[in-house]
């Protein structure tokens, strides 16, 4: 069960990881949007295995929006992406103001 125990860094880690193989798509234009679907179907992929817990998913959405606003060419800040994770995690559920973030829901 412990092997299942995944924190927001490991999203990261797997980010990184994919971002890294699938770097020769980068020296096109239509290469960039490529390897953004690509790592956002692994991304989402990987919660999705993971149980898509609550760290996981605020982690998973914020790696989400830095990968399309690097796409498009944009600058991308962590206050923005955590601010607005958090803004649609809380549409979709309002209740996640209350869950710290365990990964174990009784």
């Amino acid at each position: 069960m412990h092997l299942l125990c995944v924190a927001g860094m490991h999203v990261g880690i797997v980010f990184i990881v994919v971002s890294f193989l699938f770097s020769f798509l980068d020296k096109s234009k239509k290469g960039k949007y490529i390897k953004a679907i690509i790592l956002i179907l692994f991304i989402w992929f990987y919660a999705l295995i993971t149980g898509l817990s609550p760290p996981v998913n605020r982690a998973a959405l914020m790696i989400t929006f830095v990968i399309i606003g690097k796409a498009l060419g944009r600058y991308t800040n962590v206050y923005n992406t955590l601010s607005a994770s958090a803004f649609v995690m809380l549409i979709i559920n309002p209740a996640l103001i209350a869950d710290a973030g365990s990964n174990y829901h009784m």
